[in-house]
């Protein structure tokens, strides 16, 4: 038995006639006739009743074997999608863009994808999110990872949640706030702040501290690393998720102290998600990428 009398036969009962399905298969008829006959004589049983005129209707036992041909091509078919995806992993590209706060774990499931996938071209860049969606929209890029609690995207993307992160206040060791572990908003209204430079910042300080007055921001920059520096030489306070500073060595050796701020948790969770063009749902590169980011976030 082989794939390609399994193919004939399906062929011959859409058709009905072994000289429609030569034409469509591009096969001389005596050249599947035989294929039939030799399959028949393999499974001692008569699958079509053929008449002179080349018609062919299936038998009792031949409709059995044609509905399981259907489901054996298929699963070749779904093989061989599979064996084909493999290849275009492994020599395929992606384009990722990612907000400041999610570039580490970004490039940590580079690291695990470039390891196992030598031959992949996988390019990452930094950038905000209105610039993502915008890019992700124009396919300049496949994915995207944006911060957002209420995410509004349009219909044409598709998003994913990746983990949710609460926003904390990261203060000097030195500083009378590192005393408590938990602070209200009016008693942080007189630091001084190092604000990141984002729109989601922007509204989370003012939905913080709206209520109980404005706050003293020194500056705001979009390094990271000025302004950890900032916390560091006690210049100043500042917001930032727990996913992207719990691991940090400023942290780690408790130069810098989180303090959890003492409001409705809705408040402060700040929500990762991905994002991609419906179009592109069924790549194998993207459903790896998820695979690689998501162990990279236990």
């Amino acid at each position: 038995m082989s794939f390609e009398q399994l193919e004939y036969i399906l062929e011959v009962a859409k058709t009905g006639s072994i000289i429609n399905a030569s034409k469509n298969l591009h096969v001389s008829p005596s050249g599947i006739s035989q294929a039939i006959t030799q399959l028949e004589d393999e499974l001692g049983v008569k699958i079509f009743v053929r008449s002179r005129g080349q018609n062919a209707v299936p038998t009792y036992e031949g409709e059995l074997i044609i509905k399981q041909a259907i489901q054996i091509l298929m699963n070749v078919h779904k093989l061989q999608e599979m064996v084909s995806s493999f290849s275009s992993i492994n020599r395929g590209d992606l384009k990722v863009s990612a907000i400041t706060g999610v570039m580490p774990l970004l490039l940590k499931a580079k690291s695990s994808i470039k390891a196992d996938y030598p031959l992949m071209d996988f390019q990452i860049t930094e950038s905000s999110t209105e610039e993502i969606i915008h890019d992700v929209k124009q396919h300049k890029i496949d994915i995207g990872l944006i911060a957002g609690n209420e995410l509004n995207i349009d219909d044409d993307l598709s998003s994913k949640l990746l983990l949710e992160s609460e926003i904390k206040v990261y203060v000097n060791r030195n500083s009378l706030l590192a005393c408590n572990r938990r602070v209200k908003p009016q008693e942080l209204i007189k630091s001084p702040f190092i604000i990141y430079k984002d729109d989601y910042f922007k509204a989370l300080t003012q939905e913080l501290f709206g209520d109980v007055g404005e706050i003293n921001i020194v500056f705001t920059s979009s390094n990271v690393d000025v302004i950890k520096s900032a916390v560091v030489e006690d210049i100043g306070i500042s917001l930032a998720p727990d996913y992207y500073m719990k691991n940090d060595p400023y942290v780690l050796n408790e130069r810098v102290i989180p303090l959890e701020i003492d409001v409705n948790k809705k408040i402060t969770t700040i929500s990762i998600h991905m994002v991609w063009s419906k179009d592109k749902h069924s790549s194998s590169l993207i459903h790896k990428f998820v695979k690689y980011l998501k162990s990279c976030l236990q």
